[in-house]
């Protein structure tokens, strides 16, 4: 990113995301989701020589699913 002396380089990466759902029952069910599961630290997107958006870390969510 950039031209001449400002370039800046952004390293290339992997992100894991994982994703697990359990049934409690026929109408309820558990979903856990984690994102960036591995905590990889890395640049998310870069504006110029002088913005670069550092990737948030590791994040969960779990949801419970209940069908009407």
């Amino acid at each position: 990113v950039g031209g001449g002396a400002n370039r800046v380089y952004a390293p290339a990466w992997t992100r894991i995301d994982a994703y697990a759902a359990y049934d409690l029952t026929e109408r309820a069910s558990l979903q856990l989701n984690v994102q960036n599961a591995t905590d990889e630290e890395y640049i998310l997107r870069t504006n110029g020589v002088h913005h670069a958006d550092v990737a948030p870390g590791r994040s969960a969510i779990l949801t419970l699913n209940v069908r009407f």
